[in-house]
């Protein structure tokens, strides 16, 4: 029987098809951290000459089964060498491989993703969906080494420090100047890896995981990210005015009077100094834009915003700027994604619940539409990760009897 490096590898050098099937004893010493057992080489399909190559660098532990199936008793042939661990180095020096141990390798990586996940929830305690969010990758990382994981914090540091900056943004901003300001790196953000990611952590913020399928272009214009500024706008129904550069402009209280409503860009509100609804302090925020033109034509009393759904930059910056005072009443679907866009208008102005109460929600029982199994699992997961929720009573409901489509309101009553 060959032993030895020079003869195992003169050994390969004559039988070259062999190679392939002992990589596959690297491979399972490699997962395992031990070469042992029994492992298929083949069935009757083996070409006999490499059948005949193997029984004779193996021996008597090359069985066939009653199944045709060429099987290697590994733990038998090493018994049988002189000494198993030099035979076992001389086989991944004949194959020009390096000798891993797979299970610490993977048990390192998770210790390293776990330490580099503390770090950042330490820094960033503001961000906890991102960090459930990063859990949710825990399995989908690869293996981290020591210099993978310092690259992988500097990246996170980076992405988190460009949401700190467009939390608090409501001015529009490019792709570039983020890179450029974050990566020292215009083209970073531009398309890639990088830019998925951003859109990911802005996208956990502001939906807890709702519409998992949202056009990343949609959730960087809530931020005001694009190249047009013109293009991130909130329409409104009512008496607005503002001030800009010292100067009040009243043009929307005149479409207002015509029955008409208002749309204003990012661009249009760059500089404002403050707004206001003359003569109002209650604000109604509509999420859906049916309901919103519906509004219109019922004369509604008071003044009306049109989020979009998830407010984008330019709906933030607007409420931002009316009086202290103010305040919102919020309308919109009952299921997680309305309540959670009006637990995004709830930081920027005090809120509370217009036609979508839990009082609403029993009295539209009828037209209630289901809710998903999966959906009513992410429903109780969310308020288990959220014991606080304002609006827990509403979801609960949801999870339990459907959710009440703005459009559906008032019917059959």
């Amino acid at each position: 029987m060959p032993a030895g490096k020079s003869i195992l590898a003169e050994y390969l050098g004559r039988h070259p098809s062999l190679a392939a099937h002992l990589a596959r004893l690297c491979d399972r010493c490699d997962k395992r951290g031990e070469l042992g057992g029994t492992i298929k080489l083949g069935d009757s399909s083996l070409p006999m000459d490499e059948y005949r190559a193997l029984h004779s660098l193996f021996g008597p532990a090359l069985k066939t089964s009653a199944r045709g199936e060429r099987r290697l008793e590994l733990t038998r042939f090493l018994a049988s060498v002189p000494d198993a661990n030099a035979w076992i180095e001389e086989l991944y020096t004949a194959l020009g491989r390096q000798r891993r141990n797979l299970v610490d390798e993977a048990s390192q990586s998770q210790s390293l993703w776990e330490q580099l996940l503390g770090q950042f929830q330490l820094s960033y305690p503001e961000l906890p969906a991102v960090h459930r969010w990063l859990q949710g990758q825990s399995a989908r990382h690869g293996r981290l080494d020591e210099s993978k994981a310092s690259a992988l914090r500097t990246e996170w540091f980076r992405l988190a420090e460009t949401v700190r900056h467009l939390q608090a943004n409501r001015q529009q901003v490019g792709l570039s100047d983020l890179g450029a300001r974050f990566f020292n790196d215009s083209k970073a953000l531009r398309s890639g890896r990088l830019r998925t990611a951003l859109c990911q952590w802005l996208h956990a913020l502001d939906s807890e995981g709702t519409d998992a399928n949202i056009e990343a272009t949609d959730v960087l214009s809530r931020y005001g990210v694009t190249d047009n500024p013109t293009s991130v706008k909130v329409t409104l129904f009512g008496p607005l005015r503002y001030r800009k550069h010292g100067v009040w402009l009243d043009w929307p209280c005149q479409l207002h009077r015509q029955g008409e409503s208002t749309t204003l860009s990012l661009d249009n509100l760059a500089g404002i100094e403050s707004a206001e609804f003359v003569g109002n302090h209650t604000v109604i925020t509509c999420e859906n834009e049916t309901p919103f033109n519906n509004l219109i034509r019922e004369s509604i009393p008071c003044p009306v915003v049109y989020t979009g759904g998830f407010p984008n930059a330019a709906v933030r910056a607007l409420l931002e700027k009316l009086p202290a005072r103010s305040q919102l009443r919020h309308w919109g679907d009952s299921d997680r994604a309305g309540y959670q866009i009006a637990r995004i208008l709830a930081h920027i102005r005090p809120l509370v619940l217009w036609r979508c109460q839990l009082a609403d929600l029993e009295r539209h029982r009828h037209a209630l539409k289901p809710v998903s199994d999966a959906e009513r699992l992410a429903i109780e997961q969310a308020l288990a990760d959220t014991p606080d929720h304002p609006f827990a009573p509403e979801l609960q409901f949801t999870a339990r009897h459907g959710w009440l489509e703005q459009e559906s309101w008032g019917t059959g009553q």
